[in-house]
């Protein structure tokens, strides 16, 4: 192997984090899920009931929500009445979007930028990644948060062996189902 080019594909592998999603971005995704259940959906959440639905640090979670309203995602409104509620319908806010609210564009330059029809000319890893990369942005554009809503936890029958990372208990106050 010549010399430099296992740091160099060290730092590749690196850049294949992004096809996983952060923290960030699961309590994104599930706090979005959690205010597109909450009936109505004109209603404002306070953010510390948001966080204790979801089992997550009220420090955190309002860092979350403060990326989705930023990202037009969510809007906030002050005083006794506020908190947060969904800017758009569900069904207009796809997985991207949260996605990248919380953890940012997702990129996929890898050796250095090369225009698409000079894609056959890089290396094979470069290759893959491009492909790799493309079809995760499909997908994540494919899912809207009303998708996600309609079934926010796993069926009971299903026997999974490891915990479900967007698993939301509904709370009695939100009822089921999701209307656009």
């Amino acid at each position: 192997m010549r010399k430099g080019c296992y740091s160099e594909f060290r730092q590749y592998l690196s850049l294949l984090s992004f096809v996983m999603l952060s923290q960030t971005a699961i309590l994104a995704i599930r706090a979005a899920v959690l205010l597109a259940c909450s009936r109505p959906l004109t209603r404002y959440v306070r953010p510390e009931d948001l966080a204790h639905d979801l089992k997550a640090s009220p420090t955190y979670t309002a860092k979350v929500l403060s990326a989705l309203v930023r990202a037009g995602i969510c809007e906030s409104r002050r005083g006794a009445r506020g908190g947060l509620r969904l800017a758009r319908p569900p069904a207009d806010i796809t997985m991207r979007e949260l996605v990248e609210a919380a953890q940012g564009v997702l990129v996929g330059d890898f050796c250095e930028e090369v225009p698409k029809q000079r894609l056959a000319r890089t290396c094979a890893f470069h290759q893959a990644c491009h492909e790799l990369h493309e079809a995760m942005v499909n997908v994540l554009e494919r899912w809207t948060l009303a998708q996600l809503a309609e079934r926010p936890a796993p069926v009971r029958s299903a026997r999974l062996s490891r915990q479900c990372l967007i698993d939301i208990a509904i709370p009695r106050k939100a009822k089921k189902g999701v209307t656009s």
